[in-house]
């Protein structure tokens, strides 16, 4: 639960945690230090939740993780104690919860791989050489992993009439199977400010290949001057479904949607 739920949080917090001590040797004060990242809504992580039960659950999370945090960053060095308080800590995590967006991105293999088809011969036969056993890799920890039944395999490569040599051709065939998006999450102080709403007038899209990760807020119609940018904290199937369905995956953000689809929907 902890590694795949939220451990992009928790390396997001270390990062933060890194960022405001380096900026506390400078103004020797934690308060100011930390201040660009406390902007945000930033309830307690466990705060945010109903349940008694998950409550302790989640706070006992954080308590281990700052732990192992503190432990590796102070190793003998004097630093301030507070930076790794429960409190600090679960607000960080709270603070991400609440207000990350989602962020997918074109695996970087692609634009390799499309520069490689117009490469020289030569240069092609050697970066298929090494290519293969990496391939070769990846096919065998799918296999590891139990990613298709057996006979479910065997139906698959049976129905192909033209079954790939090898894996080099499998994956010119088919790079993305091979090399799928790249999904995690950020904080981008403009942008996670926006409003949600379940008919949109925008959208954050992250132009491929800026280093580092830049959000941009496309428009996706006319918006008249003045009106306010809202962008759908939920994804497009959540979208897609009716009022009540929608408001209950909302319900974590902590409000309750208002906007002119919902006010319109029974």
């Amino acid at each position: 639960y902890q590694r795949r739920v939220h451990g992009e949080v928790f390396l997001l917090c270390g990062a933060v945690i890194a960022t405001v001590l380096e900026a506390y040797q400078h103004t020797h004060d934690l308060a100011l230090a930390a201040a660009p990242f406390l902007t945000l809504q930033h309830p307690l992580w466990w705060d945010m939740f109903d349940d008694t039960e998950l409550k302790t659950k989640l706070k006992h999370i954080c308590t281990e993780s700052v732990g192992l945090l503190k432990a590796a960053f102070t190793q003998g060095k004097e630093l301030p104690s507070s930076v790794f308080s429960i409190e600090f800590y679960g607000s960080l995590v709270g603070m991400f919860e609440r207000n990350q967006i989602g962020i997918r991105m074109q695996h970087p293999m692609l634009e390799f791989l499309k520069h490689t088809e117009s490469a020289p011969p030569d240069l092609h036969s050697s970066i298929k050489a090494s290519m293969v056993p990496f391939l070769e890799s990846i096919k065998q920890t799918e296999m590891d992993e139990d990613s298709c039944a057996e006979s479910e395999c065997e139906s698959m490569s049976e129905e192909e009439e033209d079954p790939p040599q090898d894996e080099w051709e499998a994956m010119r065939r088919a790079p993305a199977l091979v090399f799928p998006p790249l999904d995690g999450a950020g904080l981008f102080q403009l942008a996670s400010m926006m409003n949600h709403s379940c008919k949109p007038n925008a959208t954050v899209t992250f132009p491929q290949g800026a280093h580092p990760v830049r959000a941009q807020v496309v428009a996706l119609a006319p918006i008249p001057a003045g009106q306010e940018l809202t962008i759908s904290y939920l994804d497009a199937a959540d979208l897609s479904r009716p009022k009540g369905e929608r408001q209950e995956a909302l319900r974590d953000y902590g409000f309750c949607c208002d906007c002119e689809r919902c006010q319109h929907d029974r």
